[in-house]
């Protein structure tokens, strides 16, 4: 099943697999993944090897990183989800894991879309209260015309 997810990813002439090609593909080896520990870590070995090169983003490249990494930015929802659900997965459900291997761009739409990127919002005080006018005069300018 890896292999067939190779090949759908490595299409030449540039064209891009479709949403029935991939998302079968991502959700079965999502679910082997979560359901078999052994399975996880094989994949986690194939797709997700120890980061060697850090000076190149993530999506740059020819490996199955780099290829996942490009499908969390498709327009294609399916595909997104179905990628990130898989990285989230052999992440074992960390969220530092999966931006620590995909990038933080790259993962910051699946996990918002997840829940999983926001932080809990501050608590105000009277103090912090009282200077909530933060705008410039030139950003007030433009705003009021």
């Amino acid at each position: 099943m890896l292999h067939f997810l190779e090949e759908k990813l490595s299409i030449a002439g540039g064209g891009k697999p479709t949403d029935d090609q991939l998302s079968p593909v991502l959700c079965t080896l999502t679910e082997a993944a979560k359901a078999v520990p052994v399975i996880r870590r094989f994949l986690k070995a194939q797709i997700l090897p120890p980061l060697r090169e850090l000076h190149q983003r993530p999506e740059v490249g020819t490996t199955m990183r780099n290829k996942i990494c490009r499908l969390l930015t498709s327009t294609q929802i399916s595909v997104r989800d179905s990628a990130g659900d898989l990285l989230f997965a052999l992440c074992k459900g960390n969220a530092k894991r999966l931006i620590k291997y995909t990038g933080y761009g790259n993962a910051a739409g699946w996990l918002a879309d997840r829940g999983l990127m926001g932080l809990p919002a501050p608590v105000l005080t009277a103090e912090d209260d009282s200077d909530t006018n933060s705008d410039t005069e030139e950003y007030s300018a433009v705003k009021s015309e």
